[in-house]
């Protein structure tokens, strides 16, 4: 009997890990303003106010648009410079699960949770309050990769704020360090 129910939570066990994992496509997509005008010289493309080529609005533009046919997705989205900004689950406008976003240096900046979609069922996310609602723990970094606080979320809200006190030495005990080490000779 034991055997049995063991295969049981076993089972019922892997079927809810499987089921948390999503089966979703990926798409890379740009964070830019586009915009056109058109001259006595003919249409201008800029994104970010600056002059870019049609084929260059175009990429950005097809971009947007396999975003809004691939629902859900695990989206990457990069700068006008192509560095990555951040990775995210979005479904139309909705950001749901892991969200990692990143300096331009490439170490993270903030990592977290939204709240999550479970067994792959994307329908009323709005009205199922999933919509873009922080949950648990968002970790905030400095652009040297070191961890500088903790928020933890419930339901959408601030409820706790823990700053990392970083462990610098200082001027004092480097010199004594150095003493401790040339006496120690």
């Amino acid at each position: 009997m034991k055997t049995i129910l063991a295969f049981i939570f076993l089972f019922f066990s892997f079927w809810t890990i499987q089921a948390q994992n999503l089966d979703i496509d990926t798409v890379s997509t740009y964070d830019v303003n586009l915009s056109d005008y058109m001259t006595t010289n003919g249409r201008v493309f800029y994104a970010n106010g600056k002059t870019i080529s049609k084929d260059k609005y175009e990429f950005y533009r097809e971009s947007w648009k396999k975003l809004q046919e691939c629902q859900p997705c695990k989206v990457y989205t990069y700068n006008i410079d192509g560095i990555l900004k951040h990775i995210s689950i979005q479904y139309n406008e909705c950001l749901v699960n892991n969200f990692v976003e990143y300096y331009p240096n490439g170490k993270i900046k903030v990592e977290g949770n939204f709240k999550a979609v479970e067994n792959n069922d994307w329908s009323n996310l709005r009205l199922r309050g999933l919509c873009s609602i922080r949950e648990g723990n968002w970790n905030y970094y400095n652009d040297n990769g070191v961890l500088s606080y903790i928020e933890t979320y419930e339901n959408g809200k601030v409820i706790n704020t823990e700053y990392i006190k970083e462990e610098k030495p200082s001027t004092i005990n480097k010199f004594k360090d150095v003493f401790k080490r040339k006496t120690e000779e």
